[in-house]
């Protein structure tokens, strides 16, 4: 081809950067999943350590060791003073396994199924519209997909959620509040921080029968155990048991709007006169223009299930249509969460 048949090139008018931020993040991630997977951040968090001690505990060589270090050290997770290593207050506190909100359980999760979020399976999602896991069955809504998938699923999803439930619930007043329903309530994570915050009230969890059968295990680790029961019940299909607070954690993301718009009316008629409900989700902004969080959470969920994140707009306007009254939404503590509460 001939040099006259190319365009005339000039010189760049915009900035790269966007671009190459999320090439950069394609490489990030499999590195802290490799650190995690290991247990280079147990090791540091049982000391600080030389680069030859970390690599003769975990039988690499210091080409690769060093790799993974810089990476993580610019990212601050690590940090490298005189040539020692050691944790930074980040990682101390989510990704050394032996914290007791760590995300390790997380971690392991999506390692394990690191080719679910492949470009291959992406590019599958987006032609077919449907999810990627369980031989591309909705896994929330296959009763023998979901069996197999509980243990691993409630265990991740307790380090997804234990760091954030334990500080979320300062945010909200429960003071004149009796019992709390939580509704999908996994393993019961979001229960026992509300619980730990307000000593009065009583939890009840409702998830799939695989699920509760999960729970009781990490409910039983906190001296909230007492006050909390389970039901395992269909969100969609069984009464609620009585309550005057619904909380819904990272749950109408899963599914369609109609679903949401559902549990909306649901929650609204089950609940008493005064009845909140709240809910705890990685919003869009009203353009859904962003933030990223949002819209990496849909590719996410794009993959995953039949749902996707809601915008501002969007949620307060599926509350009001159910019948709630003053929607209030901000911010749910540390991380990128929104707390979404209403009344009836």
């Amino acid at each position: 081809m001939s040099a006259s048949a190319f365009p005339a090139i000039s010189k760049p008018q915009s900035d790269d950067h966007a671009i190459w931020d999320l090439i950069f993040a394609f490489w990030g991630s499999p590195a802290l999943l490799v650190a995690h997977d290991l247990k280079l951040f147990s090791l540091l968090g049982e000391k600080p350590r030389r680069l030859e001690e970390i690599c003769a505990a975990l039988k690499i060589e210091a080409r690769p060791a060093s790799v993974l270090l810089e990476m993580l050290t610019a990212f601050g997770l690590v940090e490298a003073r005189d040539g020692v290593f050691s944790l930074t207050p980040v990682s101390k506190e989510y990704l050394d396994e032996k914290s007791p909100i760590s995300l390790g359980g997380y971690l392991d999760f999506l390692t394990a199924n690191h080719k679910l979020w492949s470009v291959e399976t992406l590019k599958n999602a987006v032609l077919k519209n449907s999810p990627q896991v369980g031989g591309n069955k909705d896994v929330f809504s296959d009763p023998e997909v979901m069996k197999a998938f509980a243990k691993v699923f409630t265990r991740a999803m307790y380090a997804h959620s234990i760091g954030s439930a334990l500080t979320w619930p300062e945010a909200v007043d429960l003071s004149d509040a009796k019992t709390l329903l939580d509704v999908g309530g996994g393993s019961g994570a979001q229960t026992v921080g509300v619980l730990l915050q307000w000593a009065h009230l009583k939890g009840i969890v409702l998830d799939t029968p695989p699920v509760t059968a999960e729970a009781a295990q990490y409910i039983s680790r906190f001296p909230v155990s007492d006050r909390i029961s389970t039901v395992a019940a269909d969100m969609f299909k069984d009464p609620f048991p009585e309550a005057d607070v619904h909380l819904y954690g990272d749950i109408w993301h899963d599914w369609p709007k109609e679903k949401g718009e559902f549990l909306a009316k649901k929650s609204y008629e089950s609940l008493p006169a005064g009845g909140r409900i709240i809910l705890r989700e990685v919003l869009y902004n009203d353009e859904r223009t962003g933030p990223v969080a949002a819209a990496a959470y849909s590719v996410d969920m794009l993959l995953v299930t039949m749902g996707g994140q809601y915008s501002r707009r969007e949620m307060k306007s599926m509350l009001e249509s159910a019948g709630f009254r003053d929607v209030q939404i901000g911010a749910a503590g540390a991380g990128y969460r929104s707390l979404i509460t209403a009344r009836k």
